[in-house]
């Protein structure tokens, strides 16, 4: 690992959206807000808004976007086993650490449950492994 201007090891931090959750459907969804999301961020991005008469960016399918095995595969969505096994390989790459973002769409209980889950079932045996 190389080392920055001052010496100290270079670290690497990946912010990644995340969702956890025992239920298919559940997941399903999130992947469908996170595309949402995707598209009208890259609109705004690209200034391509293509904004209605009251400024809403409507989020229509994009020429190049992910697919839903893309966005499950890249970003922290999945059971509990799928968000280990994504961290597991993130460390085996040389990934310091992860920031997670919970809020990209979801009503406030499900991000909750979530979080919950991110918790007790991922976190919590991930460092019960590392002892």
């Amino acid at each position: 690992m190389r080392a920055n201007r001052l010496g100290k090891k270079q670290e690497l931090t990946v912010l990644r959206a995340t969702f956890v959750s025992h239920s298919e459907e559940e997941i399903e969804q999130r992947i469908d807000e996170a595309l949402i999301n995707h598209r009208i961020n890259q609109r705004l991005h690209h200034f391509i808004q293509n904004a209605d008469e009251s400024g809403v960016v409507r989020p229509d399918p994009l020429d190049e976007e992910p697919s839903r095995a893309e966005v499950r595969e890249n970003l922290l969505f999945g059971t509990p086993e799928e968000v280990i096994e994504k961290l597991r390989a993130y460390e085996a790459i040389g990934v310091d650490q992860i920031m997670t973002t919970f809020d990209f769409g979801p009503e406030h209980a499900a991000v909750a449950r979530s979080m919950r889950l991110f918790a007790d079932e991922v976190i919590a045996p991930m460092r019960s492994a590392a002892k």
